[in-house]
């Protein structure tokens, strides 16, 4: 009949109740978006390197410059500690798991999507 172990691939990162790998999850995506948030400053220092070179529009320059802020701050940092709390409270208490697992699932899979949203507004009209 049907196997009721838990799931395989993709499914056990999408319905994961597991505080590491949840924790996990939040450590990778503050990486991916530590990335997004450095290529972003690049291009804001390579804009800065010579006066006189234009390599993006002021207006997109300043829409960068916003968005490098709330990448690093909202994206890298905040879930970099959401992840390693994650990982290490519920080792420090001595519990099994997060009070809450389902929870702490679909708060960390709330997290593309708002950045999906904010990174689109870097291609909209006045972003």
């Amino acid at each position: 009949m049907g196997d009721h172990g838990p799931a395989k691939g993709f499914g056990r990162w999408l319905f994961t109740t597991n505080h590491k790998d949840i924790g996990s999850m939040y450590l990778w995506f503050s990486f991916a978006m530590f990335l997004m948030g450095g290529v972003f400053a690049l291009v804001i220092r390579a804009e800065l390197f010579q006066p006189g070179l234009q390599l993006v529009e002021p207006e997109f320059f300043n829409q960068m410059t916003t968005m490098h802020g709330l990448v690093m701050v909202f994206g890298a940092v905040m879930p970099a500690f959401v992840g390693l709390a994650n990982w290490m409270i519920p080792m420090m208490v001595g519990a099994p798991d997060m009070a809450l697992p389902r929870m702490n699932n679909w708060s960390f899979w709330i997290l593309p999507f708002a950045f999906t949203l904010l990174a689109s507004t870097l291609l909209m009209e006045g972003g």
